[in-house]
């Protein structure tokens, strides 16, 4: 190779790294970020009433039940469930009622009347 050559190599594989450094910088200012993750329900439960750490726990553990029971309500199939789920939800929102105090309560009445009328 002459020296020439060597020299236009060189002028090519720099201008070519600029032009992917450049590239990426564009897109890495461009593409949209990852949209932010929707709370989960004990989250926004939490959040929302200002759940101390041992009615967190209690809470959790409600709903895990719930969850439970609503998967092997699902696992006999769909038909004639519908009863069965109701009782289920009623006697978790009876639950989780008990582990609040008034003031939370409220708040929980509040929240879950705003979300039923969504």
């Amino acid at each position: 190779m002459t020296t020439r050559s060597v020299t236009q190599a060189r002028v090519l594989v720099v201008s070519l790294a600029l032009m992917c450094l450049l590239a990426g910088w564009l897109v890495g200012h461009n593409w949209p970020a990852a949209p932010e993750r929707a709370h989960g329900y004990l989250a926004q439960l939490k959040d929302t009433l200002d759940l101390r750490p041992d009615q967190v726990a209690a809470v959790e553990r409600v709903l895990n039940e719930e969850d439970r029971d609503l998967d092997a309500l699902l696992s006999r199939g769909l038909q004639g469930i519908r009863g069965d789920v109701a009782a289920r939800r009623e006697r978790t929102e009876k639950d989780v009622l008990a582990v609040l105090d008034d003031a939370q309560r409220r708040r929980y009445a509040e929240l879950t009347t705003a979300e039923a009328a969504r």
